[in-house]
């Protein structure tokens, strides 16, 4: 990617059965106050949410983000919101390119 150019990044939440948000009261609000809210608090950061996606009898949530560089991204994580979903997720973070550029970088290797 060119310097200035947007990042993309997934994020990928998995929970036990035991600990999902469906059928367990005690982590609901969260996960709702999650889903209500995320767009809005990434946009402080200048993050924006492309897209989610949910494997509800896998109990993953996929989410792909838009942001400027990895340190927008980590304050997003840094936001109590998210951070309080890591008391009954695993979280993980990962930088990831679109097609197109997976394609550039193919066609630029020596």
């Amino acid at each position: 990617m060119k310097g200035g150019d947007k990042m993309f990044f997934m994020q990928i939440i998995k929970h036990a059965p035991e600990t999902c948000p469906v059928y367990e009261p005690k982590y609901r609000k969260h996960a709702i106050d999650f889903c209500e809210n995320v767009e809005s608090i990434a946009a402080k950061h200048g993050v924006k949410l492309v897209g989610a996606w949910n494997d509800h009898p896998g109990h993953i949530l996929w989410l792909v983000y838009e942001a400027p560089g990895m340190d927008a991204i980590m304050g997003l994580m840094m936001e109590p919101l998210l951070t309080a979903g890591f008391a009954f997720n695993t979280v993980e973070f990962k930088p990831v390119f679109t097609l197109k550029e997976t394609l550039d970088i193919m066609k630029k290797a020596p």
